[in-house]
């Protein structure tokens, strides 16, 4: 029954039906808890917590991959805990908490090798190159931000070596986008011009290896984000010094190739981020190309996304705080109820007490009453023998 309704929230959620598959989840872990299998349990609150990520609700996905590790720990399920730890650090990313991040992908690692779980080794080093990519982006410092790339390439390759060995074909291709991306990064930042050249070359290679798996494998939003590195990749190689123009409309050309497809791709499958990130491509290509009325159309949808995705936060912001509000208000009123119920209790102890005392009175009232009028029976009846 339970693994029929985690099918179910996994048939519903393929098809985009993500609000009838969380209820669905929901359902199942309600079951799961019911008869205290907290295998099932743990299963359920991990895809619970992803669709709340998936949604931006940060503080309701945290809780439920909290309850994953708790429900993984108490049906001794190493797996499910090295699952969530992961879940924890994916959420922690998304936030830009990237030392948070680490601890916990670094957790999630110690399990996968403790248990010999090499699908859970493989997606925890590609997370943790993910945190090093990371930290060499927000590093301003050449040699650090080197430092943090080549920690990044040698988790991916350890991701990689496990990745291809489990035939993880969506996985590789994560993984070959990011090293292409890491390596043009490298090549942007190196000064030597052979080294350059060769960092450059590594990255197209790593980025087509990524197009072609996607595309093997049909998967659409690998499709439209390897495109949208690739026109960003084309984009950076246009923007070298010293290229002639020749070649520099070679680079325009195939930027705007790759990143047409990105958009019709990221349209088809409503992939937001990727029309925000490719739409502002395309208008620089254009404008570089000559193009002004294309890199105007595209200067306009980037800025229409961008005013989308304000209001979004703006939006989510709103809720938040209104979500805080009505937890504040719900804590504060439950204080509130707390005092008066004690304040009653306190009012019926006493009434008790003071009814206890009252009946004590008349209670030893009574006795003393019943005393003196047997004294003076007694003093009467020696009074008449007398």
């Amino acid at each position: 029954y339970l693994f029929s309704l985690l099918k179910l929230g996994q048939f519903t959620n393929y098809y985009k039906d993500i609000q009838q598959g969380l209820n669905v989840y929901l359902r199942g872990l309600r079951e799961s808890e019911k008869l205290s299998n907290y295998r099932y349990a743990a299963v359920f609150c991990g895809y619970i917590g992803n669709i709340y990520k998936h949604f931006g609700e940060y503080d309701l996905a945290y809780e439920y991959f909290q309850k994953q590790s708790i429900a993984s720990e108490k049906g001794n399920y190493k797996k499910g805990l090295s699952d969530s730890y992961i879940n924890l650090g994916n959420l922690k990313g998304d936030q830009d908490s990237w030392e948070q991040a680490e601890e916990y992908y670094k957790k999630a690692l110690t399990l996968s090798e403790e248990i010999n779980d090499s699908s859970g080794m493989s997606s925890s080093y590609g997370n943790l190159a993910i945190v090093y990519d990371a930290y060499g982006y927000e590093s301003e410092i050449k040699d650090t931000k080197k430092d943090y790339f080549r920690t990044a390439i040698t988790y991916l390759e350890k991701s990689t070596d496990l990745g291809e060995k489990l035939k993880d074909s969506v996985g590789l291709s994560i993984n070959y986008n990011t090293l292409g991306n890491i390596y043009k990064e490298l090549g942007k930042i190196e000064e030597d011009a052979g080294l350059k050249q060769k960092l450059f070359s590594k990255a197209e290679d790593y980025l087509l290896t990524a197009l072609t798996l996607s595309t093997e494998t049909k998967d659409l939003s690998g499709i439209a984000w390897v495109n949208s590195d690739l026109a960003k990749f084309y984009a950076a190689l246009s923007d070298l010094p010293d290229i002639s123009k020749p070649v520099k409309a070679v680079h325009i050309k195939k930027t705007i190739q790759v990143g047409l497809i990105a958009m019709h791709t990221a349209e088809e499958i409503d992939e937001f981020m990727v029309r925000l990130n490719t739409s502002k491509i395309l208008a620089e290509a254009y404008k570089e190309q000559g193009n002004f009325e294309e890199a105007l159309n595209y200067a306009e949808l980037n800025i229409q996304l961008q005013t989308e995705a304000f209001n979004e936060e703006k939006t989510k912001a709103i809720q938040e705080m209104e979500t805080k509000y009505e937890t504040e208000k719900k804590e504060k009123e439950i204080i509130l109820l707390s005092q008066k119920n004690s304040e009653q209790e306190l009012a019926i102890l006493k009434n008790k007490y003071f009814l206890y005392g009252l009946f004590s009175i008349i209670l030893i009232l009574l006795l003393f009453s019943i005393l003196v009028i047997r004294n003076i029976r007694i003093g009467n009846r020696q009074k008449t023998l007398e």
